[in-house]
Parts: C-alpha cells; sequence; structure tokens
C-alpha cells in the first residue's frame, strides 16, 4: 500500500499519523511460519509478520518498497508495538513481547509459577 501525503514531511523529527483499520484471517495453508497445523490435541495457529509494516527508508537505496514474500525477513526498523490478542479461555497463547495483564489472563496458580519463573 502506498499513501500520498498531501505535503512533505518535514525532515529532522517530522512526524505523520496514519490510523489502519486492520483485521486478519489465518489461513489453512501459508508459508513458513503461517497457518493451521492440526494435531490430536487440536489446532495450532501459526502466525509471524502477519500485520501491516512501513517500508524502511535508509541513505542508500531511498524506501525499501520489497514486499515480505515468506521465504525471508522484513527489512525493517525496530519499534515498540501495541499488541492486543483476544482468544477463547480455552486457548494458548504463545508470543514474544512483554505481558502486561498476567491478573487478567492467568489463574492465581499461573501468576505463582511466572513469579517464581521470574525470580530464578
Amino acid at each position: 500500500m502506498k499513501i500520498n501525503l498531501p505535503k512533505a514531511l518535514e525532515a529532522n523529527g517530522g512526524s505523520v499519523g496514519i490510523k489502519i483499520d486492520f483485521s486478519f484471517t489465518s489461513p489453512d495453508y501459508g508459508s513458513d511460519r503461517m497457518g493451521v497445523l492440526e494435531t490430536k490435541n487440536g489446532r495450532i495457529f501459526t502466525l509471524a509478520q502477519w500485520y501491516p509494516r512501513m517500508c524502511v527508508y535508509d541513505d542508500v537505496s531511498g524506501w525499501n518498497t520489497l514486499p515480505y514474500l515468506g521465504a525471508g525477513e522484513f527489512y525493517l526498523e525496530y519499534g515498540t508495538f501495541d499488541v492486543n490478542i483476544t482468544a477463547p479461555a480455552s486457548h494458548l497463547v504463545v508470543c514474544s513481547g512483554a505481558l502486561l495483564n498476567p491478573s487478567e489472563v492467568y489463574t492465581a496458580e499461573q501468576q505463582n509459577r511466572l513469579k517464581k519463573a521470574e525470580s530464578k
């Protein structure tokens, strides 16, 4: 996707706010780290590189607008992302990052186990 800005973005700290309403349905058959695996214990959903990303601008090549095609990694800037995951209580969710609401999503026993693991 390309967005034409109404005016040039100022250098050295200029910013623009962009809001994108986005949803995603995991495909049954994806590539590499994407898709649904059927097991005797239920379905495992694997998701990676599933969200919209800004292109990188570097001082060698300018804007890198090559799409992610599954056989590698994005050329990207590192950043901070706010991610909200809504899943049924019977599901296990595993991901990277920092869990911000353990008291809302873990049982008392799970919270105690987490505290014990963090102290080692």
